[in-house]
């Protein structure tokens, strides 16, 4: 009997000890970092993406078809998140139509996934290594109206919604920390609404090359929920603990920078510099604020109807 009740207080008493010692250790913080620094890398992608009607007249239509490519080096300097082969590619489609020589109006639908590791420091000087996945579907749609034009340039200002839905997932690779081993799991998805607003500075060089940069601010209403999971185990006592976390709400402001080339069958091209020139210089973005390092491929390819 003296051996069955001490069997039993260790049974009851390792679980209590391993909440303690999770309650004492977990750090939300982290793990909010981690996906916020994936939302804002999507930001800056939907950005460069951003590719609406800037020079135009009444009934002029704009089809526009923009794939990407990425892959992140670093996402945060605080914490250091850094990458280990996170890919990302995005495919969106835009149409835009002018209803007058000033007034257009736009719609935008655009899918995403980012996939890979990422690496920071928890848990004391422990390396976090983590599997991640993200998908993103968005919809779009506003109106621009140019504020001014002239022969060389044509300055358009925009304002729209956005519809978003979100799912991701971040599996950690296992932790050993003191006495006990955690293997955690982070994920969640949602409907997100927001606004963006912009302006944009269209410049034509010798009639067939165009220079546009361009300023986009994108603000969500509400935010994504995430739940962490983790299993705690020690002495082969397995115990699981849960806790949930909200997002902040994505407010981001961004400079992008288009260059392309257009021709008189109403054809164009151009390619999204804005987010690797942000990277590079640290400028340009929240994101390129708070360290992020990425590479990126971004194309835009367009045809004008009325130019037939």
């Amino acid at each position: 009997m003296k051996y069955f009740c001490s069997a039993m207080l260790l049974i009851l008493l390792v679980p209590a000890t391993l909440n303690a010692q999770f309650a004492a250790t977990y750090d939300p913080g982290i793990s909010r970092k981690a996906v916020e620094s994936i939302e804002y890398v999507a930001a800056s992608i939907i950005s460069d993406s951003f590719s609406p009607m800037t020079s135009y007249t009444s009934g002029d239509t704009l089809y526009s078809v923009v794939p990407a490519g990425f892959k992140a080096d670093r996402l945060c300097d605080d914490p250091d998140i850094k990458s280990d082969n996170l890919y990302g590619t995005s495919l969106g489609a835009g149409c835009g139509y002018a209803l007058t020589d000033e007034l257009m109006i736009y719609g935008i639908i655009a899918g995403m996934g980012i996939s890979g590791k990422m690496k920071m420091e928890t848990y004391g000087d422990t390396t976090l290594s983590n599997d991640t996945e993200y998908m993103l579907f968005n919809v779009s749609g506003g109106a621009g109206y140019k504020i001014f034009r002239n022969d060389f340039v044509s300055i358009p200002v925009y304002l729209g919604l956005n519809l978003q839905y979100f799912s991701t997932e971040f599996i950690c690779d296992p932790v050993t920390n003191g006495i006990y081993t955690i293997n955690n799991t982070t994920s969640g998805s949602g409907l997100l609404a927001g606004m963006s607003g912009g302006i944009a500075a269209s410049f034509r060089i010798f009639s067939s090359f165009i220079i546009t940069p361009y300023y986009l601010y994108l603000q969500n209403f509400n935010s994504g929920s995430m739940k962490a999971e983790f299993k705690l185990s020690s002495a082969g006592f397995p115990v699981t603990e849960s806790a949930r976390f909200d997002l902040d709400p994505v407010s981001a402001g961004m400079f992008g920078l288009n260059i392309g080339y257009k021709n008189d069958s109403g054809f164009s091209f151009s390619v999204a510099l804005g987010s690797l020139i942000s990277s590079l210089t640290g400028y340009g973005s929240k994101a390129s604020d708070n360290g992020l390092e990425i590479k990126t491929i971004v194309l835009v390819f367009s045809y004008n109807s009325a130019a037939q």
